[in-house]
């Protein structure tokens, strides 16, 4: 129900007028087009992001743009200059990581636990040097201690959970694809069969081989999500070793 000037415009805007939740908003069409209406005050804002936080950002100006994103959902850091921050954040950004992949490695461990000393600190801010010095150590958990600088980056938390489930998708609509066009060659080969006299047979035989290519296809699936499963529980120990190693 969006369109392309807001579909990367997030939840976690408070309300402008009377700072109501986030969760008090939602998306509604205006004579101006999708805006954002607080059901509190029914005050409307089309603001929207700096940059798509699913994308890595690719060359300084589109970092800036992605910093300025981040800040909006980590607001502590707003204050802070952008170049300071990038100095951080940047090794990230060139291994591919996109703003989602930042806001999930702040809030957690590679391990899927939270940071331990969340505490008020990080949630009201302090002062920006202590703030910095937050934000670097969050995000070097996710960097392997036993491989060169440049390539001790873990892959991105967001991204590579994204790709799997875009490439599980595909693979599902493609089976589909493949199911649909036997099914209709077995059809076609049934009613050309009817002209012949072995209507009955040819049925049977389309029932039978339909109901096989159903299991068939609920085996792929299965096997489909027990692999996804694999990976991402094994991309998940290998994180806990390198954490362990690297404490």
């Amino acid at each position: 129900m969006t369109t392309e000037s807001t579909e990367f415009r997030p939840s976690s805007f408070p309300c402008q007028q009377c700072q109501a939740s986030p969760d008090d908003q939602q998306l509604v069409r205006a004579p101006t087009g999708w805006v954002w209406r607080c059901r509190r005050c029914h005050s409307e804002t089309g603001r929207t992001l700096p940059f798509d936080p699913r994308v890595a950002p690719d060359g300084r100006e589109t970092a800036w743009a992605a910093i300025d994103t981040l800040k909006i959902f980590v607001p502590i850091i707003a204050p802070i200059e952008n170049d300071l921050i990038y100095e951080i954040v940047r090794p990230y950004f060139v291994a591919g990581w996109c703003v989602r992949d930042l806001l999930h490695a702040v809030n957690y461990l590679p391990d899927g636990t939270t940071h331990p000393g969340q505490g008020v600190a990080w949630v009201r801010g302090e002062d920006r040097d202590r703030t910095l010095w937050r934000l670097r150590q969050r995000l070097r958990r996710w960097r392997f201690s036993d491989r060169e600088e440049g390539e001790d980056v873990m892959n991105g938390p967001y991204s590579t959970t994204a790709r799997a489930m875009a490439d599980l998708g595909a693979g599902q609509r493609a089976r589909a694809v493949a199911r649909d066009l036997e099914w209709q060659q077995r059809a076609a080969a049934a009613r050309s069969a009817a002209h012949s006299g072995a209507r009955e047979v040819a049925r049977r035989q389309a029932k039978i081989a339909a109901s096989l290519a159903r299991e068939a296809a609920s085996r792929a699936d299965a096997a489909e999500r027990e692999r996804l499963v694999a990976d991402i529980t094994r991309g998940r120990e290998a994180a806990e070793v390198r954490r362990e190693s690297a404490d």
